[in-house]
């Protein structure tokens, strides 16, 4: 069994890698910097804020890393509208699979 130590240890390595979260708005991508990010035991949670200009359907979220790598897609279909910020987070758990 992995020692809950070493999974904390890939927990912060993963965070220290995420650089920010991609996101497709009427079918062009846009980026979105990191609100927050914090590693709790073997967990990533991280979040975004997207402001009030930003309108249209979101089809889907990607977590980008420092290489410009896909860490994580989630696909959405979502309809933001104008006037209202949004927040949206992320939640990354590690662990032992057999």
């Amino acid at each position: 069994m992995i020692s809950s130590t070493f999974l904390n240890k890939i927990a912060s390595f993963i965070q220290s890698k995420i650089s920010k979260v991609d996101y497709t708005l009427n079918g062009v991508n846009k980026s979105a910097s990191l609100s927050s990010i914090t590693t709790t035991s073997n967990t990533v949670k991280l979040a975004i804020m997207l402001d009030e200009n930003v309108e249209g359907t979101i089809t889907q979220f990607k977590i980008i890393d420092t290489e410009n790598e896909v860490i994580k897609t989630e696909d959405c279909n979502l309809i933001k509208s104008k006037g209202r910020g949004y927040y949206k987070s992320f939640t990354l758990s590690i662990s032992e699979v057999i």
